[in-house]
């Protein structure tokens, strides 16, 4: 995405261009950036959880949750593709 906000300003860029283009760029990605790190911060922070009890109850629910809710959560990220 970011190569194609760039690419026409490649061979005489306008450097007060660059800026604003990296802006809209920061702006276009941010809220689904932040959303896998957020999703990433949580998961790691469960599969680190120290009370075997709690563990145990953490590996119970994802072995019970449907394939289709782990499968739309985990496959997400993935499957986004850069807007035109």
């Amino acid at each position: 995405m970011l190569v194609s906000l760039l690419r026409p300003h490649a061979s005489d860029p306008d450097p007060r261009v660059v800026p604003a283009k990296l802006g809209a760029y920061d702006k276009a990605r941010r809220a689904r950036t932040q959303r896998i790190a957020r999703q990433a911060h949580l998961l790691g922070a469960a599969g680190q959880w120290p009370n075997p009890l709690v563990a145990l109850a953490r590996d119970t629910a994802l072995r019970l949750a449907p394939d289709q809710l782990l499968d739309r959560a985990f496959r997400r990220p993935q499957r986004w593709t850069a807007p035109d």
